[in-house]
């Protein structure tokens, strides 16, 4: 079987999970130790700095001096945070049987590609990761000698399940025709890499990579034409055929409600304060949240469905599309733009 990056088609497609109590809190577990690792990983990276910083200006002023304690304790933090075996000995409770393998390679990978990306396009340090109302984590589709797409750990039981590592068997709310494809699909197909989430409003989402030696979709036909697209400060596309695609500003028509549901969960905040509650067992203050967390997640979906329809008509209805290259980040930087 080929791996996911030798494959020539790509898909991926969001579901819905119906998680029980027991899977919830595995969800929380394992969003713990993905952060209790990147964390620990932030904290070794920022202490090696700081010493060799350190050991570099005392060599500096006396040449000849000798620094044991200094060295062993950067040897000490780069076998702590070398690799995923050297991680778990100082953070023992990764071996429980409640947390996923896979999840802590995970959390490993994805700080040193935090990394690459700072050396390679100039973002910024990997910064600590604090708990917050979202959780997520990400596992990984590991397949045996056979073929086949029902031959792994992660696969589609039927319409409504799908079975995850640790999660196991789980209840979900997807497209029918999209898994029923993928059920009777014959072609080798692979599943790569699984994100697991909770959103701020407190509903469970899995997001599925996968890959396929055949297309996933029937080709396009032919129509003949294409055009140009410029992004525009007022309007959100030009068209090189004088059309205009409209800025919807989704966000100035829903701020009014949205500034309004805010002020309410300000309020009830300083009541909770003010009588020695926590936010975290305040009923009102948690009802109210989720409801401010429902309007942005709303604003959201409305941007993200009008790009779709707008890209799916293009490229639909055009055999090429040019585009200008921009440089977002920088425009930002200009006030006019920004």
């Amino acid at each position: 079987m080929h791996t996911m990056s030798q494959m020539p088609y790509h898909i991926g497609f969001k579901v819905k999970l119906y998680p029980s109590d027991y899977q919830k809190h595995l969800i929380a577990v394992n969003d713990g130790a993905k952060r209790a690792v990147y964390n620990h990983l932030v904290a070794c990276g920022n202490e090696r700095y700081r010493l060799a910083k350190a050991v570099d200006s005392i060599l500096l002023s006396h040449p000849a001096a000798y620094v044991p304690m200094y060295l062993e304790r950067i040897d000490y933090l780069q076998s702590v945070s070398f690799d995923v075996k050297g991680i778990q000995n100082a953070l023992p409770f990764l071996y429980g049987k409640e947390i996923d393998s896979l999840a802590v390679a995970n959390a490993v990978k994805n700080y040193r590609f935090a990394w690459k990306n700072q050396k390679e396009q100039h973002r910024g340090v990997p910064m600590f990761k604090k708990k917050s109302y979202e959780q997520s984590y990400q596992t990984n589709a590991q397949y045996n000698t056979r073929k086949g797409i029902t031959t792994c750990n992660v696969r589609f039981l039927d319409k409504d399940h799908v079975t995850l590592p640790k999660l196991e068997r789980i209840r979900i709310g997807a497209s029918p025709k999209i898994i029923g494809s993928l059920l009777h699909r014959t072609a080798d197909t692979r599943i790569g890499t699984i994100t697991i989430q909770r959103d701020a409003v407190g509903e469970y989402w899995a997001s599925f990579a996968i890959a396929s030696d055949e297309p996933f979709h029937q080709k396009l036909e032919k129509t003949g034409s294409m055009h140009g697209i410029d992004l525009n400060l007022i309007d959100l596309i030009n068209d090189s055929d004088g059309g205009i695609r409209e800025n919807k500003r989704f966000y100035a028509s829903s701020q009014h409600k949205l500034a309004k549901a805010q002020h309410k969960l300000s309020r009830r905040a300083e009541h909770a304060r003010a009588e020695g509650r926590k936010l975290q067992g305040s009923v009102n203050y948690q009802t109210q949240r989720k409801k401010v967390a429902y309007l942005h997640r709303k604003i959201e979906r409305q941007r993200t469905d009008y790009l779709h329809v707008l890209s799916k008509r293009e490229v639909e209805n055009q055999d090429f599309i040019a585009a200008e290259d921009l440089k977002v980040s920088n425009m930002k930087k200009n006030h006019h733009l920004a």
